[in-house]
């Protein structure tokens, strides 16, 4: 079964949890970097300011993704991940940079128990770029 889930979802998630999250990136010699962000719309793009090392990471390794924990008052509540790729870096200079991306997946994601008491995860596809998301 395929299900067409809208970018509008990904905004409103986003919004939910006040436009915040971590953009991780991948450095040289395949090292991650995590930096704590505020995200803002360009259109159906998410544009936020970002350190010299986010920003070249970036500009090298165009995958990323943006990581945003549930709120501390959600207990249980999902983690929202978004799979980007990067559209345009800026580099100008400390306070200044800035990282653009075009979502291109997006899950809510926690921890569970399966039903034979291992570990497993409960995950909810939220967008696709491609506007479906098989299920």
């Amino acid at each position: 079964m395929t299900l067409e889930v809208p970018l509008a979802q990904l905004r409103a998630e986003l919004e939910r949890r006040g436009n915040s999250g971590y953009l991780l990136t991948v450095g040289a010699g395949s090292r991650p970097h995590c930096v704590a962000v505020e995200l803002a719309w360009e259109g159906d793009h998410l544009t936020m300011g970002a350190g010299m090392t986010s920003v070249r990471n970036a500009a090298v390794r165009s995958e990323v993704a943006i990581l945003s924990p549930p709120a501390p008052s959600d207990s249980g509540g999902y983690s929202l991940i978004v799979d980007a790729a990067v559209s345009r870096t800026v580099d100008a200079g400390e306070g200044r940079n800035s990282v653009t991306l075009r979502p291109t997946h997006a899950v809510l994601h926690r921890p569970a128990v399966a039903p034979d008491g291992t570990p497993a995860h409960d995950c909810v596809h939220l967008y696709d770029a491609e506007q479906t998301v098989a299920t």
